[in-house]
């Protein structure tokens, strides 16, 4: 439907603009589009009429019918159109039958199809959006406009998917970041901060779990960032003699790292240089496969303790067509996939088998993935057996005092925590969990003649490590109140005469809902209760 509804645009445009060249008109995921190039340029306030004339052609119920003829033919078909943009994408078709689709008499279109019977059967649709483009996105070529529309089987659909967008809107980092002042474009403030530095130190404690040490190794010479830390890690394991009973030792460090932009940017999910946190297990070939296995449980339970919801696992198989190694190598990668594919398959990992494109690197990788809002998927971690024909390898003494070769196990369990705060707060809606926000505690004087008490109080909040701040101005309460909720601050805790009388604090949460006269000895309790609870891993 979505396929002919690109066809019907073209169609209308035709009517309304004859002359005007075709480009691509695809269908897209919620709708279709359509590239032209005109002989005057138009503007969004064009589309109207041209959304008119699609309902014309709806109404008429034309048929949609399919033509096969010879490739000389279909040149010869398009030249006489002076559908130049068309002759060149049937160079690049190496069928000797082309496809092509009439509907009506009036309008033909080389397509592979399929379309609907006739376009009385096309739904509800809108015309969304038209901007300048240059042809196959090349800045030589020449400039069209890109006309693109939604398009549904049913209004409730397209009602549906209207009100998904201003969700979507609303759930943006980019604008809750503002509005929550923790960040607004890569400049961080300190509530901001806060955050991101308590992802840092549990991703660093879960590795301390599993006998990973920090270290600190200087910029590399290029420049203040660099793409990894691996050249340092391997210096300080190198820097002393090693025996095998030592192993595996492990580092990590977390700083900043060159990244490789998408072609896409989306906000904090594609910035670089981003923080990073990188690890490195060196371990005996003998023991590399026990080694990964921790490894890879030790970031699935990470993973769970975020509360990150995994889109996918994929297991990423670099393609080594036209790659120069020897079968020895070429075995040695092969094996690396063989055990990744083993351990996850044994772990009961969903673990989706893809091919990648070679950069620099030939390893096979896991890749940990998360969708933002917008259905996007980016990578959040990924794990490798390290695998460079130019790598000196570490050695360590055997038991027969001999230097033996071994294995380097690369983590990166977080690719960017700033990728991490933007999907963590829009997954949330900017509402994070109790142990994560960085305001936990709003405290609201009743009026004036409490400010003192509430200032003793935010002095015993902060001693007990509850982070909190208090509101002792001259608003009214309700004022106040609204204040905490567009925080979206967790706790609220009014007081006034009744309060202080009872040592206690009325307890409002960010839902609205009123938890009543509670003990302030009592809340600092659950509070700690909840941030732990909340802090626990839940696998």
């Amino acid at each position: 439907m979505r396929h002919s509804f690109a066809h019907v645009l073209a169609m209308a445009t035709l009517r309304l603009y004859p002359g005007t060249k075709l480009g691509i008109g695809p269908a897209t995921k919620d709708g279709f589009y359509y590239e032209f190039e005109f002989s005057k340029k138009l503007t969004k306030e064009d589309l109207p009429k041209i959304e008119d004339e699609i309902r014309k052609i709806i109404a008429e119920e034309i048929p949609f019918k399919q033509i096969m003829v010879e490739r000389e033919q279909a040149f010869n078909t398009l030249i006489q159109l002076g559908q130049i943009f068309k002759t060149e994408l049937l160079q690049s078709i190496p069928d000797e039958k082309i496809s092509f689709y009439k509907t009506g008499e009036d309008f033909i279109d080389m397509c592979r199809g399929p379309h609907v019977s006739h376009t009385g059967q096309l739904g509800v649709f809108k015309l969304t959006a038209i901007t300048d483009i240059h042809w196959f996105g090349d800045i030589s070529r020449p400039v069209m406009q890109k006309i693109e529309g939604i398009a549904f089987g049913t209004a409730e659909q397209m009602a549906e998917y209207e009100q998904r967008l201003v969700n979507i809107k609303m759930r943006d980092h980019r604008k809750l970041g503002g509005e929550l002042l923790l960040f607004e474009n890569q400049n961080w403030f300190s509530k901001g901060l806060i955050i991101k530095n308590l992802l840092k130190s549990t991703v660093e404690n879960k590795l301390s779990e599993i006998g990973y040490k920090a270290v600190e190794t200087p910029a590399t010479s290029d420049g203040l960032f660099r793409k990894s830390f691996a050249t340092g890690h391997i210096e300080i394991f190198k820097s002393r003699r090693r025996s095998y009973k030592d192993l595996p030792i492990r580092f990590f460090e977390t700083g900043p790292l060159q990244h490789t932009l998408s072609e896409t940017s989306y906000g904090l999910f594609d910035i670089s240089p981003v923080s990073s946190t990188e690890a490195f297990s060196f371990t005996a070939p003998y023991n590399l496969q026990t080694d990964l296995q921790a490894i890879i449980k030790m970031n699935m339970e990470l993973y769970s303790k975020l509360e990150l919801s995994l889109s996918s696992i994929q297991l990423c198989v670099p393609d080594l067509t036209g790659i120069e190694l020897s079968d020895k190598e070429k075995k040695v990668l092969n094996d690396y996939f063989q055990m990744m594919k083993t351990i996850l398959i044994e772990s009961e990992i969903d673990v989706d088998i893809v091919t990648k494109q070679v950069f620099i690197y030939y390893d096979p990788y896991i890749s940990f993935n998360i969708k933002d809002i917008n259905d996007r998927e980016w990578d959040i971690g990924r794990i490798t057996i390290v695998f460079d024909p130019k790598l000196i390898p570490p050695v360590v003494t055997n038991t027969r005092n001999n230097q033996e070769k071994i294995n380097i196990v690369y983590d990166m369990p977080i690719v960017s925590y700033e990728r991490l705060v933007a999907y963590l707060i829009e997954s949330t809606n900017g509402a994070l969990p109790l142990w994560l926000s960085p305001t936990q505690v709003d405290l609201l004087s009743i009026s004036e003649k409490y400010n003192q008490y509430v200032q003793q109080l935010s002095t015993e909040l902060t001693k007990e490590g509850i982070r909190n701040i208090y509101r002792i101005g001259d608003e009214t309460i309700h004022t106040k109140i609204r204040k905490s909720q567009m925080q979206k601050t967790p706790y609220m805790l009014i007081i006034g005469e009744k309060e202080i009388k009872t040592n206690s604090v009325s307890v409002r949460n960010r839902d609205g809902q009123e938890l009543g006269l509670i003990r302030i000895d009592e809340f600092i309790g659950k509070l700690k209760s909840e941030i732990n609870i909340e802090k626990s891993p839940t696998v």
